[in-house]
């Protein structure tokens, strides 16, 4: 297994990976999205964003590369110490790029299963609803293993 912290400083994932890749496991932490923002004179709205579509595009690859799981670590508990109108922005955020209708039949149809580890109690009813619908729906699938961890 291998641990690695992606940047969007000029990352290659070909560099990084090499031609060939061999892993059946990958774990990310998501890191720094608001500090990449600041570096760029962006808001921290953006990086958070950002580091959503950067997401998007490892998933793609690790699929194209035959990795089988994929752990992204997205929310912490540190994170419910930021404001409450970047936690919304968050929660916004997965609502919209990661667990909507359109994203999880997406994710349906590239036989990827979706599960979450993690404390979910606290997220917003709305968010915990669409959770519960991505695993469920996803759950007979048999490509890429996606796990999210929140909390």
């Amino acid at each position: 297994m291998i641990e690695l912290r992606l940047h969007r400083r000029k990352t290659n994932f070909r560099w990084v990976f090499g031609q060939s890749l061999c892993l059946g496991m990958l774990r990310l932490i998501a890191d720094g999205n608001r500090r990449w923002a600041r570096e760029k004179g962006l808001s921290a709205s953006a990086g958070h964003e950002a580091g959503v579509l950067l997401l998007r595009q490892l998933i793609e690859l690790c699929c194209r590369w035959g990795i089988k799981v994929l752990t992204v670590f997205i929310f912490s508990c540190d994170n419910w110490s930021r404001s409450k109108v970047e936690i919304n922005f968050m929660m916004s955020l997965f609502e919209r790029l990661i667990f909507s209708e359109s994203e999880v039949e997406k994710f349906s149809r590239e036989d990827i299963r979706m599960s979450v580890i993690g404390d979910t109690s606290k997220l917003p009813k709305p968010l915990q609803g669409l959770i519960n619908n991505a695993e469920e729906t996803t759950k007979y699938n048999s490509g890429l293993q996606l796990i999210l961890a929140l909390n």
